[in-house]
């Protein structure tokens, strides 16, 4: 039997390959977010994106082949809309849940917690 290894975002519990977690070519797939890119994103949906199907009408995957980006929010400009306060409220108590954690296990220490 073949096993294989995933890991729980504490943030949001989704399951990824321990595998994402490793730098590949020098892009690090899972925890490379900073505050310059998406917090938010509206995507269209429905139907193929324009190049999907490659012009043989059979539908294939391919980088950038997802939902076209609509509009998209960095945290500061989700903050300043005030549309997305629930969302932020909710990251908020995960996170803060996350750092009592790692303080309480010792993986973060009282001199890291200083802002």
């Amino acid at each position: 039997m073949t096993q294989f290894t995933r890991v729980a975002c504490p943030l949001c519990a989704m399951l990824r390959s321990i595998h994402a977690y490793e730098e590949h070519s020098g892009i690090q797939l899972v925890g490379s977010w900073d505050e310059n890119k998406d917090l938010i994103r509206i995507q269209e949906a429905g139907g193929k994106a324009e190049g999907v199907t490659g012009g043989t009408g059979h539908y294939r995957k391919s980088a950038g082949s997802g939902f076209p980006v609509i509009e998209s929010f960095t945290l500061e400009e989700a903050v300043n809309s005030g549309n997305y306060d629930f969302v932020i409220a909710r990251q908020k108590d995960q996170l803060l849940k996350l750092l009592h954690l790692f303080h309480k296990n010792g993986i973060i220490s009282d001199d890291e917690l200083k802002i």
